[in-house]
C-alpha cells in the first residue's frame, strides 16, 4: 500500500513537472523593434497576431472601435528622450499605444499607462492623439512594426498588417539635445579644470595650477574658476589679484543663489582681503 501511495505520488509530481516545462508556440509571439533617432532610441515591445485566415480589418479588428494595437497585454513604446509623435510632445518615458482604425482615417494614441489595455484605457492619460490616412501596405500575416526613412531627427514608425500601412511620423530635436550635451560637458569640464588647477597649486606647483585654471576660465568664465583662482593668488600672497577674482566670482554667483554658489565663503574673503 505505502509503495503505491509513493509510485502514485511520483506520477502525479512528475505529470505536474512535465507540464510546467511544456512550451508552445504562442498564437501571438512577442516582438520587440527599435530604433535610433540621433541620441534618442525608440523602442515598439508588442504581441504579433497573425491573420490565420480571417479578415482582419473591419471584422477581427473592428472599425471605428478603440484597439489596443496588438494582442494580450498592451503594446508599449518607450523612448529614451523627449520626442514628437505626429508633431505633439511626449516626454521620455514608457507608454501603451492604442488606435481607432478606420477605413480611411486612423486615430494613433499615446496613453502614459504602460500596462493599460482594451478596457484600462483612461482618456485622461492621454499624452498625444493624431489621425493618420491609412495607406496599402504588405500583405504581412502577423501584425509588424518596423521603422522607415530614419535620418539624425526623424523616423516613420510603420504599422503594418494584412495589406494595411499605418505610418506615424517620430521626431527628435537632435541639435537641441547635442548643444544641451555639449554645454553640460564644458561645464563639468572647465570645473574639473579648475580643481586640477587648484590641487596642482595647493601641491607646490602655483604657476601650473594657475595655467589650469586660466584655460578653464577660456572654456567658459564661472564663479567656480574666479573662486579658486582667488584662493590660488591669496595663499601664494598675492592679495591684490585675489581680491579682483574674489569680486569677479562674486558677480558671477550671486544671481545663481546660494543653493549654487558660496557666498558665505567669498563674502567673506572680499571682506577680509585688502583692496591694495
Amino acid at each position: 500500500m505505502i509503495r503505491c501511495l509513493f509510485v502514485l505520488a511520483s506520477l502525479i509530481s512528475g505529470g505536474a513537472a512535465l507540464a510546467q516545462d511544456l512550451e508552445l508556440p504562442p498564437l501571438s509571439p512577442r516582438a520587440t523593434v527599435s530604433q535610433q533617432i540621433g541620441t534618442v532610441k525608440v523602442t515598439v515591445d508588442y504581441a504579433s497576431p497573425g491573420k490565420r485566415d480571417r479578415t482582419v480589418w473591419g471584422d477581427l479588428v473592428p472599425y471605428d472601435k478603440l484597439w489596443r494595437t496588438g494582442a494580450n497585454s498592451a503594446t508599449t513604446l518607450t523612448t529614451t528622450g523627449d520626442v514628437k509623435i505626429g508633431g505633439k510632445d511626449v516626454p521620455a518615458g514608457t507608454y501603451s499605444i492604442f488606435t481607432i482604425p478606420g477605413a480611411t482615417s486612423w486615430t494613433v494614441i499615446v496613453n502614459g499607462n504602460p500596462k493599460a489595455g482594451g478596457s484600462d484605457h483612461d482618456e485622461k492619460l492621454d499624452v498625444a492623439r493624431i489621425d493618420v490616412p491609412p495607406a496599402k501596405g504588405e500583405d504581412r500575416e502577423r501584425l509588424t512594426f518596423l521603422f522607415s526613412d530614419t535620418d539624425h531627427d526623424s523616423a516613420t514608425l510603420d504599422l503594418e498588417w494584412a495589406s494595411v500601412k499605418v505610418a506615424i511620423p517620430v521626431e527628435v530635436d537632435s541639435a537641441g539635445r547635442a548643444k544641451a550635451d555639449i554645454d553640460a560637458y564644458v561645464n563639468r569640464a572647465t570645473r574639473r579644470l579648475a580643481e586640477a588647477g587648484k590641487f596642482r597649486a595647493d601641491n607646490g606647483d602655483v604657476p601650473g595650477g594657475l595655467a589650469l585654471i586660466d584655460k578653464s576660465l577660456a572654456l567658459q568664465p564661472t564663479w567656480y574658476a574666479h573662486w579658486q583662482r582667488a584662493q590660488v593668488l591669496a595663499a601664494s600672497g598675492n592679495a591684490k589679484e585675489a581680491y579682483k577674482a574674489a569680486e569677479q566670482a562674486m558677480a558671477l554667483g550671486t544671481p545663481l543663489g546660494d543653493a549654487f554658489f558660496a557666498k558665505a565663503q567669498v563674502e567673506k574673503a572680499v571682506a577680509e582681503w585688502p583692496k591694495k
